[in-house]
């Protein structure tokens, strides 16, 4: 009696255990409530959809930091929006930090030479290369193109200064888009970022109508 007593006890604590674990939510759904509330403040800004952005080289660029866009649709017909906001919306959140809007490429650079650490040999700066690539699309997406990063395409110089560092996302060629962003970062002898240069030539096909 005693023996089913303690084990009715302790599936009864298991199954407490079971129902909290059960209710907490994930980092991923904590910062995209960061993000809802974020834009709770933007009058204006209902309806947009929140992606996460999730890929190996970004987590480990940045290690801690989660990466959000939201997508506004603009086809058949774009709604009007905020001043403060695009169709598509490029957004960090740092660790235990709020939610940093990055609107254009120079924001997108800024923030790569404020948080990079020295990049310190070539693999990791082929990393952080194609960490900027994955991030700078979003500047230019209107969520019909897919992009690709093939592997050939980074491309490590060890100078007397530092590494340049190239590579480019290419536009999968379906229903007429076509193009590719290509992108040589610069770093010192140190392995800090310097510079980023950056070509966009991108050309959207056929679109609802």
């Amino acid at each position: 009696m005693k023996r089913s007593l303690l084990l009715i006890a302790i599936l009864t604590m298991a199954s407490c255990f079971v129902s909290v674990g059960a209710g907490k939510k994930t980092d991923g759904e904590n910062n995209q409530d960061l993000v809802r509330q974020w834009l709770g403040h933007i009058q204006g800004s209902e309806g947009g959809r929140i992606i996460p952005l999730m890929d190996e080289a970004i987590s480990r660029a940045f290690p801690g930091y989660s990466f959000y866009v939201v997508r506004y649709p603009q086809f058949p017909i774009a709604r009007a929006l905020p001043e403060t906001l695009k169709y598509n919306n490029l957004v960090v959140i740092p660790p235990r930090g709020n939610v940093e809007a990055l609107p254009d490429r120079s924001a997108l650079e800024a923030f790569f030479q404020k948080v990079l650490t020295s990049i310190g040999d070539e693999t990791r700066g082929k990393i952080v290369v194609r960490a900027w690539l994955l991030l700078t699309q979003e500047l230019h997406q209107d969520g019909f193109f897919q992009f690709e990063i093939p592997r050939d395409s980074l491309v490590a110089t060890r100078e007397k200064t530092g590494w340049v560092i190239s590579g480019r996302a290419l536009v999968v060629p379906d229903t007429g888009n076509k193009g590719e962003i290509a992108a040589t970062l610069q770093f010192d002898s140190a392995g800090k970022l310097v510079k980023v240069e950056e070509t966009v030539k991108v050309v959207a096909g056929s679109r609802p109508i």
